[in-house]
């Protein structure tokens, strides 16, 4: 569908171009253009709206991110993550968990860490498997969390 919004959109430059007389005097350029064929300056501005509107509804997503904050900001972003996931054509996107996973005195992930929540909540209300999101555990400020997503889904797309 992509492809098909491209080529729409080079036929609408077309019939635009056929549309369109300009005259090119001394120091002025272009002052005085004329459309003189309206019937192909209609078809262009037609082919220019239906690539626009092709082009928005055939939109996919890769990857849908959930940066953790406050336990009540991790819950809303969840939800409103899962309503784009639910409404998404296939291949379904990654949903990634983005922020610092607060670890034990052994170095392994709390229980009790937003993470965790955020990934048994997907696991068990929203039934994603594993292989369906990704978590990024190093990031510790909004630029890290950018970073280390961007590089956690060049991995995962390789």
């Amino acid at each position: 569908m992509k492809k098909l919004s491209l080529v729409l959109l080079l036929v609408g430059f077309v019939f635009l171009f056929l549309s369109v007389d300009i005259i090119f005097t001394g120091a002025v350029i272009g002052t005085n253009i004329e459309i003189k064929n309206i019937l192909f300056f209609v078809f262009s501005l037609t082919f220019f709206m239906a690539s626009l509107i092709l082009f928005v509804v055939n939109k996919s997503l890769e990857s849908l991110v959930i940066p953790t904050g406050t336990l009540e900001a991790d819950q809303k972003r969840v939800g409103t993550v899962m309503r784009s996931h639910s409404h998404t054509k296939e291949p379904k996107p990654y949903v990634l968990v983005s922020g610092e996973i607060q670890r034990d005195e052994r170095g392994r992930p709390e229980k009790e860490s937003q993470q965790y929540s955020i990934y048994k909540e997907l696991r068990e209300h929203y039934g994603l498997k594993p292989s369906d999101f990704i978590i990024e555990g190093k990031s510790r400020d909004t630029l890290e969390n950018f970073l280390y997503s961007i590089k956690k889904l060049k991995r995962k797309k390789s």
